[in-house]
């Protein structure tokens, strides 16, 4: 999948992190799917909103995109919230108060987020992942 990814990611941003996410440790991947989720719009459901209005979320890519993402941040100790943590609160210890309420909101929000995802893909068209 990376080459179908990597060829396809300026037209699907999103399946690009997703796969980077799982791919690499690189803390920045997290950060931009936490970030872009936590402050795109007001609420998650908003913010899924926004996403699934767009003409690429009809991209193939995107449910095993949701898959990864969900794997990711399902946990806030996992490399998704652990990236936005270590990114957004920089001055902040790991273990501290501060960081790990960055990684919660991470994981709970992206978490939400890739939810209401889920129920917006056409699965008529396509497997739901984990399923």
């Amino acid at each position: 999948m990376r080459d179908r990814v990597c060829a396809r990611s300026r037209y699907v941003p999103a399946t690009a992190k997703a796969e980077a996410i799982n791919g690499r440790a690189e803390a920045k991947d997290g950060y931009d799917v936490a970030w872009y989720c936590i402050h795109a719009a007001r609420t998650a459901a908003e913010v899924a909103e926004l996403i699934a209005s767009r003409p690429a979320f009809a991209d193939p890519l995107v449910p095993e995109s949701l898959s990864l993402l969900r794997r990711a941040f399902a946990e806030p100790d996992l490399q998704g919230p652990v990236g936005y943590a270590l990114l957004s609160r920089p001055d902040d210890p790991e273990g501290s108060e501060e960081h790990d309420r960055a990684r919660n909101e991470a994981s709970l929000v992206v978490s939400e987020v890739v939810e209401r995802l889920i129920t917006a893909v056409p699965w008529e068209r396509h497997a739901p992942p984990g399923g």
